[in-house]
């Protein structure tokens, strides 16, 4: 099972979450993949380098997800919402 991860980048969407989500589903041997902008902001801002598959597009998320976290508020989801037509 692979769980993708969807956000946008905001000061503060901080690398712990992300590191907690890792850590706790690859217990469990669940991949995580992530939103590849996402993923830059979090390298660029907090020095993250967990190696994260990343996905940029919907079906390269629809081809590798098997569920989808959206973390923010409901300007997150609706772009996630966006996204997902494309």
């Amino acid at each position: 099972m692979t769980i993708a991860v969807y956000a946008r980048s905001t000061k503060d969407n901080h690398s712990a979450y992300i590191e907690q989500i890792y850590t706790m589903l690859k217990t469990e041997k669940v991949n995580l993949i992530i939103y590849e902008p996402y993923y830059k902001f979090l390298k660029e801002n907090y020095k993250f380098d967990l190696p994260i598959e990343t996905f940029s597009n919907s079906e390269e998320l629809i081809s590798k997800g098997s569920y989808l976290i959206c973390l923010g508020g409901d300007g997150t989801m609706l772009e996630t919402v966006a996204f997902l037509k494309n």
